[in-house]
């Protein structure tokens, strides 16, 4: 007797074997339950008495957290607002992995896990620079490591890399 190969390929497609791969492959692309870290939050000083807001020579931008910050998150969005001395700074970031621009920078997000990584790449008087900030709670606390990188000209090589980490507290 012969099966007719449409229905040959959809008794395959229906088998226990084929619904675990498809069930991993999406449970693989959705992250597990993500914090939400939405809140008006204050720095907290390094105990270790570490300087923050050290830079090497070629620093083009402003490396210190911010000592306040305001977070609202949603599930397709996470939005910062901060005050530095040129006034407010307001940040929106796609969680959905797609590109946000603000300005001149663009910026993409993932989730890694519980963590959310979100780099963004922007120019300033020709010094491409890249940052990577990685969130995440830490109980109660919202812990922020920032990776800078700035390379000036053409040559690739950074001129100058930092991390720095901040923790803070919700007011």
């Amino acid at each position: 007797m012969r099966i007719p190969i449409y229905v040959l390929v959809s008794v395959l497609n229906c088998s226990p074997a084929a619904h675990a791969a498809e069930a991993r492959t999406q449970a693989a692309s959705v992250p597990a339950q993500v914090p939400n870290f939405s809140g008006h939050w204050v720095l907290q000083p390094d105990p270790n008495g570490g300087d923050i807001a050290a830079g090497g020579a070629g620093v083009v931008i402003e490396r210190r957290p911010a000592l306040e910050l305001t977070v609202t998150q949603d599930s397709k969005t996470l939005t910062t607002s901060r005050t530095n001395a040129k006034g407010e700074v307001r940040i929106v970031v796609n969680l959905d992995g797609s590109d946000s621009k603000n300005g001149n920078r663009v910026s993409n997000a993932r989730w890694v896990g519980s963590k959310l990584e979100v780099t963004a790449k922007w120019e300033v008087d020709g010094t491409t620079v890249t940052s990577t900030t990685t969130w995440w709670m830490d109980g109660s606390n919202l812990k922020m490591q920032v990776k800078t990188v700035e390379n000036a000209g053409t040559s690739g090589s950074p001129a100058n890399e930092m991390v720095n980490l901040a923790t803070y507290k919700k007011k």
